[in-house]
């Protein structure tokens, strides 16, 4: 390890080396804030789960209306004769 003897070069690398240990006891109390962390995770969770579910409704009111009722039709159709084949 090379140490400086020009004192503005010492006070240049003191500087340097207080800021990477202050991102250094950053990183490290994020990674003990497990309370945070979650917090964090859950809110991602929320977001991502809010964006599909608004997605889903921009989906939903792109479908003509004729086509959900078809759908539906369809449906009770499948399921009326699946009940008459069991009976």
């Amino acid at each position: 390890m090379n140490i400086p003897s020009d004192p503005e070069a010492l006070r240049y690398d003191r500087d340097l080396t207080r800021e990477e240990l202050g991102r250094t006891v950053q990183a490290l109390s994020d990674k003990l804030d497990v309370p945070g962390r979650t917090r964090e995770r859950l809110h991602r969770g929320a977001r991502s789960a809010q964006d599909n579910a608004d997605r889903a409704a921009q989906v939903v009111k792109q479908i003509p209306l004729p086509a959900i009722g078809v759908t539906a039709a369809g449906a009770l159709a499948a399921v009326w004769l699946l009940r008459r084949k069991r009976s």
